[in-house]
């Protein structure tokens, strides 16, 4: 007996797999489930965390707030030491004080107009070196000397010595000898200028007689070659009708060979005028570009004239002005021996200024740390990462913040979104521009499990606009985006800012299994059509 099995199985069996198979299929078609983007980051509140740094360079002395303490805006934070600031700001002053006085009184002494009695009473009321007296003295000497020269030039009136009015009468005539032999030779050139002059006048006269007679020349050429061409076109008619075919015979052949010797003489004629008249134009063209050549030699001449002319002037005022300047280069040298003196005041004046800008710089540093020694908090916020304390000294040349206050705002979740996953946020969100629908987002707080606590319903409000740089915490391009939450707390727990959040954002509301199927297998079959 053999056993077999019930056909009845077998077609339930088959039933059951199909019914199996198209239930999946038919779920997996109808099913929806949400489609993400995960990104992580960071709980920051919406204004941006206020670093408190020193204004000043000094000591802290008291600290007002701990970690932790609420402060509103424009509240105490802590203060500097004041004492030191102040001892400076009275030595300083007095430094000031007597640089002034210094840069005065040397420039008193610079004056030429200085009152000699009080500038001593002036030197007795400061205390300054000798060698500083010394160069006061000796400048008010030169000023005497300087005085005395320039009355032998007419520049002073103080009365004159018997010695130095015989230099001036010297001078005097030595200089009106000079002045007559200049003017004698100014004199001369001033004839020849003028003789110059005449003959460039007549010679631009002529040149221009010539120009007139050469367009003559050129019209009474015209004219005759015109004459000369129709005589010959006349005579050249007269010849071919006489030696027509059809009057052959009929005139002579004395006839005909006498209009031909009138035509050829006609020719020879023209041929004549028209050399002749060139060669009177070219000796007229010549003359008149002799003529040019001669005014420009007389232009030169006169160029060269005026030239000598200019000289004889300058001669001749050199010859009246030679005294003076020998009494006046006397005078420039009582002025160099002043000037040196002047530089060595002026060089002081110069140093007593560096230094007064060095202590008005300081003593403007010490007034502005006299002005801030207190920090207030520019916000309304909590008090966090506390450095400072009492005898606290800021770093100099670093930027390294007192404390700093979180603002009291609400908090949003500020996360990176990678390269690969920004254009499906960034349509959503364009698309929530114009539909006004928002692009939710799951937040949960890692220090909370999201098992236990769950999570907070969030809405994107911000997308970047560039993506950042690869960085030792995040080494790929990312772009950041910001989301606000619904609440701030999760389970009555308060969250605080710096906590770090993982966060799903929902790119596409419903999507089917089985699209999400045909997806995976269509990048299956594309990555194996590029295996090699």
């Amino acid at each position: 007996m053999v056993l077999r099995q019930s056909p009845t199985l077998s077609r339930t069996i088959i039933w059951v797999i199909l019914g199996v198979t198209v239930s999946t299929v038919a779920w997996a078609a109808i099913a929806k489930i949400e489609q993400v983007v995960t990104a992580t980051g960071q709980l920051q509140p919406q204004k941006t965390v206020q670093e408190i740094q020193s204004p000043i360079n000094g000591v802290v002395k008291e600290v007002f707030v701990e970690d932790g303490d609420q402060v509103e805006a424009g509240e105490l934070l802590l203060t500097f030491d004041s004492d030191a600031a102040a001892a400076s700001q009275k030595s300083l002053s007095a430094i000031k004080q007597s640089l002034l006085q210094e840069n005065q009184l040397y420039r008193a002494i610079l004056s030429n107009t200085a009152n000699i009695q009080a500038l001593q009473q002036q030197l007795t009321r400061i205390n300054l070196p000798s060698e500083v007296r010394a160069l006061a003295l000796n400048r008010l000497s030169l000023i005497s000397e300087t005085q005395v020269l320039r009355a032998q030039i007419g520049e002073n009136n103080s009365p004159l010595s018997a010695s130095q009015a015989a230099r001036v009468s010297a001078a005097q005539r030595e200089t009106q000898s000079r002045v007559m032999a200049s003017q004698l030779e100014l004199e001369q050139l001033q004839q020849r200028l003028a003789q110059t002059r005449s003959q460039l006048a007549n010679a631009r006269t002529q040149l221009t007689i010539d120009q007139q007679m050469l367009a003559d020349i050129r019209d009474r050429n015209q004219q005759t070659l015109t004459q000369a061409k129709e005589s010959l076109d006349i005579e050249t008619k007269i010849l071919n009708r006489v030696q027509n075919p059809e009057l052959a015979g009929a005139i002579p052949a004395l006839q005909i060979e006498r209009q031909r010797q009138q035509v050829g003489d006609r020719q020879a004629q023209l041929i004549e005028q028209r050399s002749s008249g060139e060669i009177e134009r070219k000796q007229q063209q010549q003359q008149i570009d002799n003529r040019r050549a001669e005014i420009d030699q007389l232009l030169r001449e006169e160029q060269r004239l005026q030239l000598d002319i200019r000289q004889a002037n300058a001669e001749l005022t050199n010859a009246e002005s030679s005294v003076e300047r020998s009494q006046r280069e006397q005078v420039d040298g009582a002025q160099q021996r002043l000037a040196a003196i002047d530089s060595e005041l002026n060089k002081m004046i110069v140093e007593n200024s560096k230094r007064l800008s060095e202590v008005e710089s300081q003593l403007a540093q010490v007034n502005e740390t006299l002005k801030y020694q207190g920090v207030t908090a520019p916000i309304a916020g909590t008090v966090f990462d506390l450095q400072a304390g009492p005898r606290f000294v800021p770093r100099a040349g670093q930027a390294e913040p007192l404390l700093k206050i979180v603002p009291d705002d609400a908090l949003v979740a500020e996360v990176f979104v990678t390269n690969r996953d920004i254009g499906f946020v960034l349509e959503r969100f364009q698309a929530k521009q114009k539909t006004t629908r928002p692009v939710s987002a799951d937040i949960r707080i890692d220090s909370f499990p999201f098992s236990k606590f769950g999570d907070i319903e969030g809405e994107v409000i911000s997308v970047g606009s560039d993506a950042l740089p690869p960085d030792e915490i995040y080494p790929y391009y990312r772009f950041p985006v910001g989301i606000s939450l619904e609440e701030q707390s999760l389970d009555g727990l308060p969250l605080q800012s710096g906590m770090s959040v993982s966060v799903n954002i929902k790119i596409q509301e419903k999507r089917s299994v089985l699209s999400l199927l045909t997806n995976l297998f269509n990048k299956r079959v594309d990555d194996f059509k590029q295996l090699r």
